[in-house]
């Protein structure tokens, strides 16, 4: 074989062998990418179902409590928050005697979900309470506080107990007397045939084996035309 014979020969060789080994491969990179593609179309296939399983909960949910809201009574509706509508209204509050205690506002706010006491002493004393019932537990509370919070029976917290045949209800709970002391406090209240209302507040010294009279007065309701407060001094005294 000559030499120039030997070179093509050679030449022939090497192309070859550089097509084979070194060339790239074009069938198997169309199949990466083709893999590639799939691979991309099914995590987008599976964040849309992702995605509508999102949205499908939610407007399940959303139903849900559209109509729980829809089945929920309002609260001037519901017969429970209906209990103390016999103390509403403007009052004087007097002894057995007659002689002024004080005067009284009972109003329903928050659309008749709760009851506030706006009380003024015949001295001047001041004190709120705020009574609620509970729609889902059916229990009524009541906590009371004075201006004079830090001091003895300044803040009060109870429960309704009972609720007597004659319409009346019966409060009991905790008066708070000094740090970290308490005793047991008691409020009846009893709606009267002539539109007066009996209030009557007890403590009890030993937890409720016997009762000491703190309070015993009547609601009067005030006339048309005449303040609630006249008579009552406005100086803050304790109660």
């Amino acid at each position: 074989m000559g030499d120039a014979q030997a070179i093509r020969l050679c030449q022939r060789r090497c192309r070859t062998t550089s097509s084979e080994h070194i060339g790239p491969d074009f069938n198997t990179l169309f199949t990466i990418r083709s893999d590639s593609r799939s691979n991309i179309g099914s995590m987008q296939d599976r964040v849309t179902r992702l995605l509508a399983l999102v949205i499908l909960l939610g407007g399940i949910f959303l139903a849900a409590f559209v109509a729980a809201a829809e089945s929920t009574p309002a609260c001037a509706d519901e017969p429970g928050f209906q209990q103390l509508d016999f103390w509403l209204g403007e009052w004087r509050v007097v002894n057995s005697a007659g002689q002024l205690q004080g005067v009284n506002r009972i109003e329903k706010v928050l659309e008749g979900c709760a009851v506030v006491e706006h009380w003024t002493g015949a001295s001047g004393n001041e004190g709120k309470s705020w009574f609620y019932y509970n729609y889902f537990t059916g229990e009524w509370s009541q906590i009371w506080i004075t201006q004079n919070s830090t001091q003895s029976a300044g803040i009060k917290e109870k429960k309704l107990v009972e609720s007597r045949a004659d319409g009346g209800v019966r409060f009991q709970g905790r008066a708070y007397v000094g740090k970290n002391q308490s005793v047991l406090d008691r409020t009846t209240l009893t709606p009267l045939d002539d539109g007066r209302v009996h209030q009557v507040i007890e403590w009890s010294p030993d937890e409720g084996n016997s009762w000491n009279l703190s309070f015993d007065a009547y609601y009067v309701p005030a006339q048309p035309g005449n303040a609630a407060h006249d008579g009552v001094r406005q100086a803050p005294h304790s109660i």
